[in-house]
Protein backbone atom coordinates (compact mmCIF):
# COMPACT_ATOMS: atom_id res chain seq x y z
CA UNK A 1 0.00 0.00 0.00
CA UNK A 2 3.07 2.61 0.87
CA UNK A 3 4.43 1.72 -2.26
CA UNK A 4 1.27 2.34 -4.15
CA UNK A 5 0.89 5.90 -2.15
CA UNK A 6 4.43 6.78 -2.96
CA UNK A 7 3.96 6.85 -6.64
CA UNK A 8 1.23 9.92 -6.23
CA UNK A 9 2.51 11.48 -3.03
CA UNK A 10 5.09 12.38 -0.24
CA UNK A 11 5.52 9.81 2.53
CA UNK A 12 7.08 10.13 5.34
CA UNK A 13 8.10 6.72 6.22
CA UNK A 14 9.36 6.28 10.33
CA UNK A 15 10.30 2.52 11.13
CA UNK A 16 13.20 0.38 12.16
CA UNK A 17 13.29 -1.91 9.58
CA UNK A 18 15.36 -1.00 6.83
CA UNK A 19 14.74 -3.29 4.79
CA UNK A 20 11.22 -2.18 4.16
CA UNK A 21 12.76 1.55 3.51
CA UNK A 22 15.08 0.23 0.76
CA UNK A 23 12.14 -1.56 -0.74
CA UNK A 24 9.52 1.58 -0.88
CA UNK A 25 11.89 4.67 -0.20
CA UNK A 26 13.01 7.58 -3.17
CA UNK A 27 14.90 9.80 -0.40
CA UNK A 28 16.47 8.25 3.53
CA UNK A 29 17.19 10.45 6.26
CA UNK A 30 18.64 8.97 9.21
CA UNK A 31 18.36 10.44 12.65
CA UNK A 32 20.21 8.98 15.91
CA UNK A 33 18.84 10.56 18.87
CA UNK A 34 17.15 13.63 17.52
CA UNK A 35 19.67 14.59 15.21
CA UNK A 36 20.06 13.81 11.09
CA UNK A 37 22.97 12.35 10.61
CA UNK A 38 22.88 11.42 6.91
CA UNK A 39 20.15 11.71 3.91
CA UNK A 40 19.96 11.56 0.08
CA UNK A 41 18.77 9.14 -2.19
CA UNK A 42 19.68 4.95 -1.39
CA UNK A 43 22.15 5.00 -4.65
CA UNK A 44 23.65 8.48 -2.81
CA UNK A 45 24.21 6.51 0.90
CA UNK A 46 25.52 3.07 -0.59
CA UNK A 47 28.24 5.32 -2.56
CA UNK A 48 29.07 7.50 0.27
CA UNK A 49 29.61 4.57 2.88
CA UNK A 50 29.72 1.55 1.12
CA UNK A 51 32.84 -0.44 2.51
CA UNK A 52 33.56 -3.33 -0.01
CA UNK A 53 33.92 -6.26 2.10
CA UNK A 54 34.28 -9.87 0.04
CA UNK A 55 34.00 -13.02 2.37
CA UNK A 56 35.95 -16.14 1.87
CA UNK A 57 34.71 -19.93 2.51
CA UNK A 58 37.69 -22.36 2.95
CA UNK A 59 37.48 -25.65 3.81
CA UNK A 60 41.03 -24.96 5.71
CA UNK A 61 42.71 -23.50 8.36
CA UNK A 62 42.06 -19.38 7.25
CA UNK A 63 44.56 -18.20 9.32
CA UNK A 64 47.58 -17.96 7.02
CA UNK A 65 45.69 -17.02 3.93
CA UNK A 66 44.58 -13.90 6.37
CA UNK A 67 48.11 -13.07 7.15
CA UNK A 68 48.93 -12.63 3.35
CA UNK A 69 45.71 -10.39 3.20
CA UNK A 70 46.77 -8.05 5.50
CA UNK A 71 50.28 -7.62 2.99
CA UNK A 72 48.25 -6.70 0.28
CA UNK A 73 47.98 -2.46 -0.52
CA UNK A 74 44.29 -2.79 -1.11
CA UNK A 75 43.28 -4.50 1.55
CA UNK A 76 42.40 -2.70 4.71
CA UNK A 77 41.21 -4.99 6.88
CA UNK A 78 40.80 -9.10 7.51
CA UNK A 79 38.87 -10.75 10.40
CA UNK A 80 38.20 -14.56 10.81
CA UNK A 81 35.42 -16.58 12.72
CA UNK A 82 36.61 -20.22 11.98
CA UNK A 83 36.73 -20.74 8.32
CA UNK A 84 35.60 -17.83 7.10
CA UNK A 85 37.32 -14.38 6.58
CA UNK A 86 36.01 -11.20 5.91
CA UNK A 87 38.01 -8.72 4.08
CA UNK A 88 37.24 -5.00 3.79
CA UNK A 89 38.75 -3.65 0.67
CA UNK A 90 39.45 -0.06 -0.92
CA UNK A 91 39.80 -1.07 -4.07
CA UNK A 92 37.22 -3.51 -5.25
CA UNK A 93 38.29 -3.67 -8.94
CA UNK A 94 41.80 -4.68 -7.65
CA UNK A 95 40.45 -7.30 -5.51
CA UNK A 96 38.18 -8.19 -8.36
CA UNK A 97 41.23 -8.71 -10.24
CA UNK A 98 43.87 -10.17 -8.24
CA UNK A 99 41.72 -11.76 -4.84
CA UNK A 100 41.40 -15.36 -6.94
CA UNK A 101 44.82 -15.55 -7.42
CA UNK A 102 46.28 -14.81 -4.29
CA UNK A 103 43.74 -17.76 -2.78
CA UNK A 104 44.86 -19.74 -5.39
CA UNK A 105 48.40 -19.36 -4.42
CA UNK A 106 47.33 -20.96 -1.01
CA UNK A 107 46.62 -23.96 -2.05
CA UNK A 108 43.38 -23.79 0.42
CA UNK A 109 40.08 -25.32 -0.92
CA UNK A 110 37.44 -22.36 -1.10
CA UNK A 111 34.41 -23.07 -0.98
CA UNK A 112 32.50 -19.85 -1.76
CA UNK A 113 33.47 -16.09 -2.30
CA UNK A 114 31.32 -13.04 -2.91
CA UNK A 115 31.53 -9.59 -2.85
CA UNK A 116 28.94 -8.58 0.01
CA UNK A 117 26.25 -6.06 -1.20
CA UNK A 118 26.03 -2.97 1.27
CA UNK A 119 22.53 -2.53 2.93
CA UNK A 120 20.77 0.44 4.32
CA UNK A 121 21.18 -1.46 8.03
CA UNK A 122 25.01 -1.94 7.26
CA UNK A 123 25.58 1.76 6.75
CA UNK A 124 23.12 2.60 9.76
CA UNK A 125 24.96 0.56 12.35
CA UNK A 126 28.39 2.11 10.59
CA UNK A 127 27.22 5.17 10.96
CA UNK A 128 25.49 5.40 14.63
CA UNK A 129 28.62 3.51 15.91
CA UNK A 130 31.20 5.90 13.75
CA UNK A 131 29.28 8.97 15.85
CA UNK A 132 28.91 7.27 18.89
CA UNK A 133 32.62 6.63 18.95
CA UNK A 134 33.64 9.85 18.25
CA UNK A 135 30.81 11.47 20.95
CA UNK A 136 32.26 9.40 24.22
CA UNK A 137 35.71 9.35 25.19
CA UNK A 138 37.20 6.88 28.06
CA UNK A 139 37.32 8.23 31.43
CA UNK A 140 37.86 5.11 33.77
CA UNK A 141 37.68 1.93 33.09
CA UNK A 142 33.48 1.14 33.00
CA UNK A 143 32.62 4.64 33.09
CA UNK A 144 31.98 7.25 30.38
CA UNK A 145 31.78 10.71 29.96
CA UNK A 146 30.46 12.84 27.20
CA UNK A 147 33.15 14.75 24.79
CA UNK A 148 33.08 18.14 25.29
CA UNK A 149 31.15 18.41 28.74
Amino acid sequence: MIESLSEKKTVFFSTHILADVERVCNSVAIIDKGRLIAQGSLDELKDRYTRPTFTLELDANVVPLGKRLKTVPWVTSVSSDKNILTVDVSDVKAAQVELAGIIAESSLPLRRLELKETTLEDIFVDLVQEKSARSFKKIKPGRTEEAGR
